[in-house]
């Protein structure tokens, strides 16, 4: 395993499930509103937890995750078994089966050839299907915790809906997400030039409850014009 394969386990397993985490509970409440039709394949399933709220939701769902012991965390937080394979983003054209929605959330950015993977989308979605994307926003704020966890990139707008351009897709909505994050992040990797601590996430009490009222009543339900992901939804021309 790749020290940046070891670093996104551990922090997925310091993470746990979505009871405390308000970062990934809030997330997958905005990407689940995105969804449409009966069927979602989530590329990149990490720890399950957007699967998990899709399932919660009344979604068909199939997962692809690559890392092994992400995959065993998903089974123990969720009790998934067949509904996610073992299989690297760049195979995904190995499942068979057309999708209503295939979401990408935290995972374009960990991909060498992200437009390849864009393109061979295209043959997974059904008639009417859509793409939902999350992937870092800002390259000027690219430093030490993306290069830990695998990071080739952070995108701009421009980048991002010029590749999905590119691979015969057009934009039907985006928004910008977790504002209140920037200038902690902006500190922590330019200035202090450590690694921001995802520990506040978790951990119980007053800050967190804070930032779990301030995601799910503020951040998902307006786009600020600035944040530290970018989302975009987007179908085949």
């Amino acid at each position: 395993m790749h020290n940046s394969d070891e670093n996104l386990t551990g922090l997925y397993k310091s993470l746990g499930n979505l009871q405390y985490d308000f970062r990934n509970k809030n997330l997958s409440l905005l990407i689940c509103s995105f969804l449409k039709g009966s069927t979602v394949l989530d590329i990149g399933s990490g720890g399950g937890h957007l699967l998990a709220h899709a399932r919660n939701k009344g979604f068909h769902i199939t997962g692809i995750e690559p890392n092994q012991q992400l995959l065993e965390l998903s089974k123990q937080h969720y009790g998934f078994n067949s509904e996610i394979q073992n299989l690297p983003a760049e195979k995904v054209t190995e499942i068979k089966n057309k999708f209503d929605n295939i979401t990408i959330i935290d995972v374009l950015e960990h991909i060498e050839d992200d437009v390849m993977l864009i393109s061979n989308l295209k043959s997974l979605l059904s008639g009417n299907g859509r793409v939902v994307i999350l992937v870092p926003h800002h390259p000027a704020l690219y430093g030490k915790r993306d290069k830990n966890i695998g990071h080739y990139r952070r995108y701009s707008q421009k980048e991002l809906f010029n590749k999905l351009k590119i691979c015969g897709f057009k934009i039907i909505q985006w928004r910008t997400w977790n504002m209140i994050g920037v200038l902690p992040y902006w500190w922590a990797e330019k200035i202090n030039k450590k690694e921001i601590n995802s520990d506040v996430r978790t951990k119980q009490g007053g800050l967190n409850s804070f930032f779990d009222i301030w995601f799910k009543f503020v951040e998902n339900n307006l786009s600020l014009g600035w944040g530290l992901s970018l989302i975009c939804v987007a179908e085949p021309l």
